[in-house]
């Protein structure tokens, strides 16, 4: 992720004073940042199990700097509550998938991981862990292209910021968070 022509927010996202503390989605600068991704996997014919290694340098992959969306690909994070994205951020990961159907559950199917890191530029005491599943169901029949999905996620972080290394308070991927998150989804798809 490096400046390129009007792809990338400069000036950075502030998003104000809250409670006496500047906070802002990315911080104005020029951009150097790079993200590295070692991955691992295994599929069986109903599971599978990916071991990841990623690594950020030179700045935070922020992706709130980038216009137009223009930050989506495949990798270990896109699944986390929680970007792991930290400039001089090692994150390692376990991801997992199952279908259920050859157990006599067909339209069940789970996706989930664990990730962790413990370091990054701007904090002391930085530490990361989270795990998220998603366990969904597809019908059939009558109600084909009906799905119901629950999404849960725990996120622990804990760290402080250095107040050398940073000029404001960070939120977005960069924000130390405490999450526990439980979601309900109902979703409807036809093809026309």
């Amino acid at each position: 992720m490096k400046d390129s022509g009007s792809l990338y927010e400069d000036g950075g996202v502030p998003l104000g004073n809250i409670g006496g503390h500047d906070y802002a989605l990315a911080e104005a600068g020029p951009l150097d940042a790079r993200y590295y991704e070692l991955s691992a996997g295994y599929r069986w014919a109903d599971y599978g199990l990916t071991l990841n290694y990623s690594s950020v340098r030179g700045d935070d992959w922020n992706h709130n700097l980038v216009a137009n969306e223009f930050r989506l690909w495949d990798t270990s994070s896109q699944y986390a509550w929680i970007w792991y994205g930290l400039e001089d951020e090692d994150a390692v990961s376990l991801l997992g998938n199952a279908d259920f159907g050859n157990l006599g559950l067909p339209g069940l199917s789970w996706n989930g991981g664990v990730w962790y890191s413990d370091h990054a530029r701007g904090y002391i005491g930085f530490r990361r862990v989270e795990l998220t599943n998603m366990l969904s169901y597809r019908f059939s029949g009558p109600l084909q292209g009906l799905s119901l999905s629950w999404l849960n996620s725990i996120h622990r972080s804990r760290g402080e910021l250095d107040n050398m290394s940073r000029t404001a308070n960070p939120v977005g991927p960069a924000m130390l968070e405490r999450k526990d998150v439980n979601r309900l989804y109902l979703t409807w798809s036809r093809t026309f």
